[in-house]
This record gives structure tokens, C-alpha cells and sequence, in this order.
């Protein structure tokens, strides 16, 4: 008996052993699961920060690209601005360069034509001015052939014609008695006669007129003793301008 008890009770010491051992194993995992419950969560915390830093810094690059990208716009926009600024004032300046030529043209131009009005002006008032001249030595020419017509009436008269006028006008140095005919008026007179009053030279009537103008007031230029002026013949050769001259010459003396 005491033996079966002895066994009951070293069954029940193993049972209470056993039992404490279970608890004792469960405890330790409950405390090694809680562990390691707590270190997860601590990883996950972690892990939490860890993305949610990444995900900061991710924006702040991002950012500072969008800054850079903005910066970067804004600079090409500006250098833009400024080459169609530059553009804009080379071309008001070529403008302005333009528009100054054109108004020292324009003026220039308008020098030139008042200045050919001037001219015009001066060689009308010229022209005017000679044909009042032309018209006075031409009516001086016609009234010394009336003269000469009402008071000689014969060929005979011719000597004393031109002693008459080489009194009056003088007789040039070169020219010798031997150099002229022996009636050199009777020339003239034959020459009214026929309307010519220059020989064998024919012109036409207002040249002649103009021609025997001058021979007067050549004429009269001697007969005051006023310094005489220089005369210009011109033409094509052949057209008698020797032939003018000469006769002028005889006729102006």
C-alpha cells in the first residue's frame, strides 16, 4: 500500500513538474513572442520613418529640379527678351539712320532745285537782259543806216562816210588804209540793198540782227573808249563763224 502511494505521489510530483516546466516554457514564449512582437513593430517603425524620409527627400529633389527647370525657363525667356530688346533697337536705330539720309537727301535735293531755280531765274533774267541790249544796239544800227541813207544819196559820199566814222570810232592800229577797198561803205549800202548785211555770209535774221548789234556796240564801246569784252564764236566747223568774225570786225570799226 504504502508503495502504491509512494507511486501516486511521485506521479503527481512529476504531474505538478510537468505542469510547471508547460508554464514555465509558455511564459518564455509568451515573453520571446511579445519580444520579438516589439522589435517588429519597432522595424516597422523604422521602416515607416525610413520611407517616409526617402519620400521627403524624393520631394525636396524633386523640387529643387522644378526650381532649377523654372530658373533655367526663366533665364532662356529673359535671354530672349533681351535678343528681341536688341533687335528692336538695331532696327529703330537703322530706322533713325534711314530716315536721316533720306532727310539730308531730301534736303540736298532741295538745295540742288533752288539752286537750279536760281539759275534758271539768273539766265532768264540773263536772256531778258540781253534781248533789251540786242534790241537798243539794233535800233542804234538802224537809226546810224537811216542817218547814213538820208544824208548820202550817192556812192560818192562813201569817203566821207568813213573818214566820218573813223573820227568818231576810231580806226584800229592794225588796219592800214591799204588793208580796206576804196569805198567800203558802198558794201553796206549794196548789202541793205539786198537784205545782207555781212557779204557773202548768210544767217539767219534774228542771227544777224544780234550780230549787227554787237558791231555797233562794239562801235560804241570804242567811240566812248569803254574796255572792251571778249566774244565767243561757236560751232561746228564749217559754219562761218571766221567769216562772221571778220565781217565784224570790218563792220565794227
Amino acid at each position: 500500500m504504502k508503495t502504491l502511494e509512494h507511486f501516486f505521489a511521485s506521479m503527481a510530483l512529476n504531474n505538478r513538474e510537468k505542469q510547471r516546466i508547460i508554464y514555465d516554457e509558455e511564459k518564455k514564449l509568451a515573453q520571446n513572442q511579445a519580444q520579438i512582437k516589439s522589435q517588429m513593430a519597432k522595424y516597422e517603425d523604422e521602416l515607416a520613418r525610413k520611407r517616409m524620409q526617402a519620400e521627403n527627400e524624393y520631394h525636396r529633389i524633386r523640387n529643387q529640379e522644378l526650381v532649377k527647370l523654372q530658373e533655367e525657363s526663366e533665364i532662356r525667356l529673359e535671354q530672349a527678351r533681351r535678343a528681341t530688346e536688341e533687335k528692336i533697337q538695331a532696327q529703330r536705330r537703322q530706322t533713325e539712320k534711314e530716315k536721316a539720309e533720306i532727310q539730308r537727301e531730301t534736303i540736298r535735293i532741295s538745295e540742288m532745285a533752288a539752286a537750279e531755280a536760281r539759275a534758271h531765274e539768273a539766265r532768264l533774267s540773263e536772256e531778258v537782259n540781253r534781248r533789251l541790249l540786242l534790241e537798243r544796239g539794233d535800233a542804234e544800227r538802224e537809226k546810224w543806216i537811216s542817218i547814213i541813207h538820208a544824208t548820202f544819196e550817192h556812192i560818192g559820199g562813201a569817203r566821207v562816210i568813213w573818214g566820218y566814222v573813223d573820227r568818231i570810232l576810231g580806226q584800229p592800229s592794225l588796219i592800214r588804209e591799204s588793208s580796206r577797198g576804196k569805198y567800203p561803205w558802198s558794201g553796206m549800202f549794196s548789202r541793205a540793198k539786198n537784205g545782207n548785211g555781212f557779204g557773202d555770209v548768210i544767217l539767219h535774221p534774228s542771227l544777224n540782227k544780234r550780230i549787227a548789234q554787237l558791231a555797233s556796240a562794239t562801235a560804241n564801246t570804242k567811240e566812248h573808249q569803254a574796255p572792251f569784252r571778249n566774244m565767243l564764236f561757236y560751232g561746228p566747223p564749217g559754219t562761218g563763224k571766221t567769216m562772221v568774225a571778220r565781217e565784224l570786225a570790218h563792220k565794227s570799226v
